[in-house]
């Protein structure tokens, strides 16, 4: 995925071989090709702004879920 296609609070999927996994666009990293994403706020999507993030490439990431 490019860089200027992510934006703050989209969903997102990231897909590897060993894991698939839901989340919510956090921040993107201007000068990286990542994002910090939300995957786990226990359901509560409404509030993903308030949960820690993990750093993960867009080359990993597709749009939507």
């Amino acid at each position: 995925m490019k860089k200027n296609k992510i934006e703050r609070g989209m969903k997102v999927t990231y897909v590897t071989p060993h894991k698939i996994e839901t989340g919510i666009v956090k921040r993107v990293c201007e000068n990286e090709n990542s994002a910090f994403v939300v995957y786990n706020c226990g359901g509560n999507w409404n509030e993903y702004q308030d949960y820690t993030a993990a750093k993960t490439r867009f080359e990993d990431l597709e749009l939507g879920w």
